[in-house]
């Protein structure tokens, strides 16, 4: 996704809650052209880079329904086209639950 944002696009990124990745992801989209939008659970302080690193991320397999409804809502407010892009992967039985 980093030459999407290097390109200009607006990424929706889901990633598990990692702070240390996080951290560095968000830096990468603040020096490039893009947009990084991130899910942050309801009530969690954002205020500075620091605190979304902390606060972002979510699991695909346990927040699905969350998800979901995270990702309709970015798609239909957002001003052009929307292109989905999946790349996944998980350790065995997961791998397949989650592709499923």
């Amino acid at each position: 996704v980093r030459p999407l944002l290097e390109a200009g696009a607006t990424v929706v990124a889901v990633m598990r809650s990692s702070e240390k990745r996080w951290a560095d992801f968000i830096a990468f989209a603040k020096g490039s052209a893009g947009t990084l939008l991130a899910p942050v659970p309801a009530g969690r302080a954002t205020g500075s880079d620091e605190e979304l690193a902390k606060a972002a991320g979510a699991d695909l397999l346990s927040d699905a329904p969350g998800i979901s409804e995270w990702l309709l809502r970015c798609g239909s407010e957002a001003s052009g086209p929307v292109t989905l892009c999946t790349y996944l992967y998980a350790d065995g039985e997961a791998n397949v639950r989650l592709t499923a």
